[in-house]
């Protein structure tokens, strides 16, 4: 797993969300990975990419919240310095309101919902 990039790991936990698919320990490795993949690689990633894992760590929401918060970071990073094509800020904010809105009585990180009051319409 040592190997993964952030949209392989994206891959895997969305499998995960079939009950078939789900192991726990490699679960949490593959969070364990993200979660440094995140805090080695600021402004590596694109947009696209994060929305990507978003979706894929939405589906176990509440427990990912943590790492959907450190995305929203990254997000506003972003946001802050680099100009973010119409396509990729909609991709984002989508993502955002129709995978990571839905877990109920669960707020949305903070930085995700700065994200998408910046980006939204």
């Amino acid at each position: 797993m040592h190997h993964f990039r952030l949209t392989d790991c994206a891959a895997a936990i969305q499998a995960m969300s079939h009950t078939h698919f789900k192991d726990d320990t490699v679960f949490d490795g593959l969070l364990v990975r993200v979660r440094h993949l995140l805090s080695s690689g600021r402004g590596e990633y694109r947009p696209a990419h994060l929305a990507t894992v978003l979706h894929a760590l939405s589906l176990h929401r509440p427990h990912t919240d943590e790492l959907l918060a450190a995305i929203g970071d990254h997000l506003v990073a972003i946001a802050d310095v680099d100009e973010v094509d119409d396509a990729s800020r909609v991709a984002v904010v989508d993502t955002i309101d129709g995978s990571c809105g839905v877990c109920p009585g669960v707020a949305l990180p903070d930085s995700l919902v700065a994200v998408r009051d910046r980006w939204g319409p």
